[in-house]
């Protein structure tokens, strides 16, 4: 097997076309602001004390990595595009 070799990064844009998945989730959404049906919620139950400032960092810091993350779907010309918040520089 080839050994993998590093991807460059993607230029940069100010927009960026929507996947199918992408897609339905914002029509969903669109037409139906009140539904969950592309929410995953789960609850956990953490035992001892919980190192808030330290979450918070780890949070952070996932959100500036991730562009995934920072991304919002807003409609323009008719159609649903993804962009990317700036990350945080803090």
């Amino acid at each position: 097997m080839k050994p993998m070799t590093n991807l460059e990064k993607a230029p940069a844009r100010e927009t960026w076309p929507l996947t199918f998945a992408e897609r339905q989730m914002a029509i969903e959404q669109h037409m139906n602001p009140q539904s969950n049906a592309y929410n995953n919620n789960e609850a956990l139950e953490i035992g001892g004390a919980l190192d808030t400032a330290g979450l918070e960092r780890a949070l952070g810091t996932l959100v500036s990595r991730h562009a995934a993350f920072r991304s919002y779907y807003p409609m323009e010309n008719g159609e649903f595009v993804r962009r990317v918040a700036e990350a945080d520089k803090t």
